[in-house]
């Protein structure tokens, strides 16, 4: 959708990085290894925008969304094995999280459990 894609991308243009906020979120060091801290503020800009109620968290249909607006076609049906593998107790992703299954992605890695066609 191209209207949600120029939304995303006033949204990022019209606040700039604050180097607090990026440190105020608690990721392991491989995510650091993955993005930089630009990377890492414009991918939590656009988790927020999905995160319409503000959890700090984000479902699987949500996360569909977010994956395919990045690009990455990834079925519902592959997020919830994701999610369930992940995190069995909320069945939801938090930003770290999802950040793990976006390098994932990235790396072209695939989980042993299902092969999944990330």
């Amino acid at each position: 959708n191209q209207a949600l894609g120029a939304q995303l991308l006033a949204q990022l243009e019209n606040n700039p990085l604050d180097e607090r906020s990026v440190a105020g979120v608690r990721l392991s060091r491989d995510v650091y290894k993955h993005y930089t801290a630009q990377e890492i503020r414009d991918l939590k800009e656009v988790f927020d925008f999905f995160d319409h109620k503000h959890r700090g968290s984000l479902k699987p249909k949500e996360i569909v969304y977010v994956m395919r607006t990045l690009g990455v076609n990834m079925s519902i049906e592959q997020c919830v094995a994701y999610v369930e593998k992940e995190n069995q107790e909320t069945a939801t992703l938090n930003f770290g999280e999802f950040l793990h299954l976006l390098a994932n992605y990235q790396d072209g890695e695939q989980d042993d459990y299902d092969e999944l066609n990330l």
